[in-house]
C-alpha cells in the first residue's frame, strides 16, 4: 500500500472461533491483488483469536478488539468503523476467499464503475457437518463467468420472501464503496441491524438502482455445525444461544407475528426494521406472508427433528396462521399437508433443502450433471482454505470431466 486509503478493505468479525479465524484470515492474506488491508476484529474472544492473528500478522493486517462483548450488529458497525478501503467487503471468519478474488473484483470495477458488486459462492461443508456425506465437500451451481447488472426491485420482491437469499449484496459476498456506506450511514445512522447481513441487502437495495454480479465462485461459504446460521436452523444449540444473548434483552423478535425462534422470523423483523427507517423508498415491499409462513413452519419441523421441543411453537404458529386472509390459510395448510404425509426421512431432507434458496438450487447437484460437488478425498483438498486455493482448477476439471 502506497497510500493511506487502499483500494480495499477485507473485514473479518471473529469471536472464539479461532481454529476457523486461521484459514478465513490466511485466504485473505493469499491475494494476488496487492493493494489492499485487513481488519481483524476481535468481539472479545477468549481463545487463541489474538494468537492466531500474531502468527500470521503482516503490514496489511490489523487487528482491533472491542472493549467488551457486542452483539453481532453492534460488532461488524464497530469493525466497519475500522475500514479505511475506497470499497469494503467482509469475510466471515468461517468463509474463505479464492486468491484472485480482488484481480477480478478491480476489472469489473473498471469496465462497470459499480458501487456494489456481488460475487459468486460455492459451499463448502466443513468436516463436521451434519450430514456426514458431504463432510469435506465443496458444491456450486453452474456458471457462466460472466458479469451482469441486476436490478434491485427485483432482488428486493424475492427478499422480502424472507428465505435466506444466495445472490443478493450481503455484506459478506460484496464489496461496497465507501461514498454508499457513508451515504448509508448518514441517512439511517446504522447498516447493521438484528440479522446484518440482511439489514445491509434491503438498505443498499433500496438506495441503488442496480448492482453487478460475478457470476463465478470466488468465495466459498463455510458450513459448520458450530456455526451460528447452522443452530439457529436446527437445534438453536450454543452459537445461537449466544447470539440472542449478546443483545441483553429476552425478545428480539418485536414486529412479526409469530415470536418463535426460527431463521425465517429473524430475517423477517430485520426487514420490518430497515422499512422503519427507509420509508418510501421501501413503500412498495412488503414481507410476503404466505412465504413467511412456509419458511416458519418448515424451520419448525427441522428442529423438532433435531430434537428440539417445538410443541408451544406450534400452538403459537397455528393459532397466529388463523388470523390470517382466508387465501394464505389455504395455501399454507396445503403446504403443510403435503409435507406431513411425506416419509420422515425425506421430510427431513426436503425441509433442510428448502430451509435455503442456495440449498434448493443445490439440490440439482445430484439430478444435473450442468453442476458440480466435488469432494476432497478425491480431489486432493482437506479444508476450507486448501479448497479454496484450488476452487477454480477444482470445477474446471469437474465441468470438463463430466
Amino acid at each position: 500500500m502506497s497510500h493511506n486509503r487502499p483500494l480495499f478493505s477485507i473485514v473479518i468479525p471473529t469471536r472464539n472461533r479461532a481454529y476457523l479465524l486461521r484459514y478465513a484470515l490466511q485466504s485473505a492474506l493469499d491475494q494476488t491483488f496487492e493493494d489492499y488491508e485487513i481488519i481483524v476484529s476481535d468481539n472479545c474472544s477468549a481463545d487463541d483469536t489474538a494468537q492466531v492473528v500474531k502468527e500470521l500478522s503482516t503490514p496489511k493486517v490489523r487487528y482491533v478488539r472491542a472493549d467488551k462483548p457486542l452483539s453481532m450488529p453492534d460488532h461488524w458497525e464497530f469493525a466497519l468503523d475500522k475500514a479505511r478501503g475506497q470499497y469494503i467487503t467482509y469475510l466471515c471468519d468461517d468463509d474463505a476467499l479464492h486468491p484472485d478474488v480482488l484481480k477480478r473484483v478491480d476489472s469489473t470495477i473498471a469496465k462497470y464503475g459499480s458501487s456494489l458488486i456481488v460475487l459468486g459462492s460455492a459451499i463448502y461443508y466443513g468436516d463436521n457437518w451434519l450430514d456426514p456425506t458431504r463432510r469435506n465437500c465443496v458444491a456450486t451451481l453452474s456458471y457462466t463467468g460472466r458479469t451482469r447488472e441486476c436490478d434491485s426491485r427485483d432482488t428486493l420482491t424475492d427478499l422480502f420472501k424472507c428465505l435466506d437469499t444466495y445472490d443478493a449484496p450481503r455484506m459478506q459476498n460484496s464489496f461496497c464503496h465507501r461514498d454508499l456506506i457513508s451515504q448509508l450511514q448518514a441517512q439511517y445512522e446504522r447498516i447493521f441491524l438484528l440479522i446484518p447481513d440482511y439489514s445491509f441487502a434491503a438498505f443498499s437495495l433500496a438506495s441503488v438502482p442496480k448492482w453487478t454480479y460475478i457470476d463465478e465462485p470466488l468465495r466459498l461459504q463455510g458450513v459448520f455445525a458450530q456455526g451460528i446460521g447452522a443452530t439457529t436452523l436446527c437445534n438453536r444449540g450454543t452459537p445461537f444461544q449466544g447470539f440472542v444473548q449478546e443483545f441483553g434483552r429476552i425478545s428480539l423478535l418485536e414486529r412479526v407475528p409469530l415470536k418463535i425462534p426460527v431463521t425465517t422470523n429473524f430475517i423477517a423483523e430485520a426487514l420490518l426494521m430497515v422499512k422503519e427507517r427507509v420509508g418510501a423508498k421501501l413503500a412498495d415491499f412488503e414481507i410476503n406472508w404466505e412465504y413467511y409462513f412456509f419458511g416458519c413452519w418448515e424451520r419448525i419441523l427441522i428442529q423438532e427433528n433435531f430434537g428440539v421441543g417445538v410443541e408451544t411453537d406450534k400452538e403459537e404458529f397455528f393459532r397466529v396462521l388463523a388470523g390470517q386472509p382466508e387465501g394464505v390459510q389455504s395455501r399454507v395448510r396445503a403446504f403443510m399437508k403435503g409435507a406431513a404425509t411425506s416419509h420422515p426421512l425425506k421430510r427431513v431432507a426436503r425441509t433442510i433443502i428448502n430451509s435455503s434458496s442456495l440449498l434448493m438450487r443445490l439440490e440439482s447437484i445430484v439430478r444435473s450433471p450442468k453442476n458440480i460437488v466435488v469432494y476432497g478425498k478425491e480431489a486432493g483438498f482437506s479444508d476450507i482454505l486448501e479448497c479454496a486455493r484450488q476452487l477454480h482448477t477444482l470445477l474446471s476439471r469437474k465441468v470438463s470431466s463430466s
